[in-house]
């Protein structure tokens, strides 16, 4: 039997609304039609013959009706489920050296970053997230693996991606490639300009065209021009988009027009444009129709302080990163999360949204209970500074709790958090100075 479309359905709804009008037109139908035989007779069996033929096109309607009407919203409820189970696109944004302490969103007032409030706005924000890392390639791997950069797993991968061989712990890239994922990378900092990072990780990285090695980087323009028109090309597939943009980072030089608006504000400029950008790659993917169908997280894997920062503060500043989350039907919107959280929490949660189990053991932890919105407290998070004025210098590690903040080399390890801080590296074969 042919289903109905949707108008249709409409009218034959409205039809059980208001029977009357149908069945009067029906009567009228019928004693027009009996009225003819009656005067072309002469027989007097009008009343009969008309009460006979309304019950029986009574019948033949609701017949018809419940017949055809169910079976057409099983048909338009089947095809409800089948875009609800179609996998959802998943697209990974990040600044670096973007604090979060300057963003209007976090409550900063000396700029407004729209786009970024309305991304926020979209979805859900974190109030105290923090990098497991001030070296932006650690920082990136620990975010697509869920790892620390001192697991001992991660470990070896960077040192061999930095001495010029491969990466053995799989990203997580890899998994949507194996579950029929488009995947791409989209890179700006000069940092993660890697071959053997993307090898076997992406399908396409800066759309397959690599840098010439005396450019420092695509400027925040070009790099999302790109990501813009690859998931155009690709939106019949469900996609997972690595997208980085390089600034806010020394020297602090933004483009006009912003140049002219911060020019005493240097920093602050360079991130009106990162905010520029990612509205206009926010709304390439609403008007496409991608958003809705999407999970998108924004977030800096560490903070460039500017100048003006206190010194005092700067350890604080670098590791305290702006962290939103954005999943259309999934989780809510414009609500805000006060509990400490990692960015090596990030890949566990994508699966946690996309109910996907995880096979491996990570060092990050869902965002939210399990089934429900409700923030998943951790009372300490872990990560690594590294001296920026030596590469050879050994790295400081820290512990942070809600209330303060612990580093390696400023003074012994006594109270909890550190001492677990002591305890977790020990498990990854590293000793600090202070307990040897």
């Amino acid at each position: 039997m042919a289903v109905f479309a949707d108008s249709t359905l409409r009218q034959f709804e409205g039809a059980l609304r208001q029977p009357h009008y149908i069945g009067a037109s029906l009567e009228c139908q019928a004693e027009d039609a009996e009225s003819s035989r009656f005067m072309a007779s002469g027989c007097y069996t009008y009343g009969c013959m008309s009460a006979v033929r309304r019950s029986f096109l009574w019948i033949l309607f609701f017949a018809v009706l419940f017949g055809v009407l169910p079976q057409a919203k099983r048909r338009i409820g089947a095809r409800g489920e089948s875009r609800q189970t179609k996998p959802r696109n998943v697209y990974l944004i990040t600044a670096t050296g973007l604090c979060s302490s300057h963003l209007s969103s976090y409550l900063y007032q000396h700029m407004q970053t729209p786009a970024i409030d309305f991304l926020a706005y979209d979805g859900v924000r974190f109030l105290h997230a923090y990098s497991p890392s001030v070296d932006s390639l650690s920082a990136h791997l620990s975010v697509l693996t869920g790892l620390y950069p001192f697991n001992k797993i991660l470990r070896s991968g960077i040192d061999s991606l930095r001495s010029g061989g491969s990466l053995s712990q799989p990203l997580l890239s890899n998994w949507f490639q194996q579950n029929g994922y488009r995947t791409a990378a989209f890179v700006a900092d000069p940092e993660l300009r890697i071959p053997a990072l993307f090898a076997g990780s992406f399908e396409d990285a800066t759309a397959g065209r690599m840098l010439p090695r005396w450019q420092d980087s695509y400027s925040c323009a070009e790099v999302c021009t790109l990501a813009k028109e690859w998931t155009l090309q690709h939106r019949a597939f469900p996609q997972f988009v690595l997208l980085n943009l390089n600034e806010p980072t020394e020297p602090f030089l933004p483009p006009a027009p912003h140049d002219r608006h911060y020019r005493n504000h240097p920093y602050d400029g360079e991130i009106a444009a990162v905010d520029e950008q990612i509205g206009l790659f926010i709304h390439s993917l609403k008007t496409s129709g991608l958003f809705q169908h999407s999970i998108v997280v924004f977030t800096s894997t560490y903070g460039a302080c500017s100048d003006e920062e206190d010194n005092s503060s700067k350890d604080e500043e670098r590791i305290h990163v702006p962290l939103m989350i954005a999943a259309p039907e999934i989780l809510p919107r414009h609500q805000e999360y006060d509990r400490q959280v990692s960015l090596i929490d990030i890949a566990p949660t994508i699966f946690e949204l996309l109910e996907t189990p995880v096979n491996q053991v990570l060092d990050g932890v869902p965002l939210f209970e399990k089934g429900t919105t409700r923030q998943i407290e951790r009372k300490v998070v872990f990560g690594q500074f590294n001296a920026p004025w030596m590469s050879a210098s050994p790295f400081r590690y820290y512990a942070r709790t809600a209330r303060s903040l612990w580093i390696s080399n400023e003074g012994t390890a006594e109270s909890a958090a550190a001492r677990s801080l002591v305890e977790r590296l020990k498990q990854e074969g590293i000793t600090l100075p202070s307990e040897q």
